[in-house]
């Protein structure tokens, strides 16, 4: 649940790299999941993807 947003769900992953999230969005569980998801929506879902870095908090 988003601490804005009591109605706001976001989800956190962590993969490998871009082509396992590319094979994860191919499985037809995984589109049914999202369709699914998206009929409790009261507006288009919308997904984002973000690249991070792991840092060294050590050398900071």
């Amino acid at each position: 649940m988003d601490a804005e947003n009591e109605r706001r769900i976001k989800f956190f992953e962590k993969w490998t790299d871009a082509a396992a999230v590319k094979a994860h969005f191919a499985l037809p569980t995984s589109r049914q999941f999202m369709a699914k998801m998206g009929t409790f929506a009261n507006s288009e879902p919308v997904i984002e993807a973000f690249a991070a870095e792991k840092l060294d908090v050590g050398a900071l």
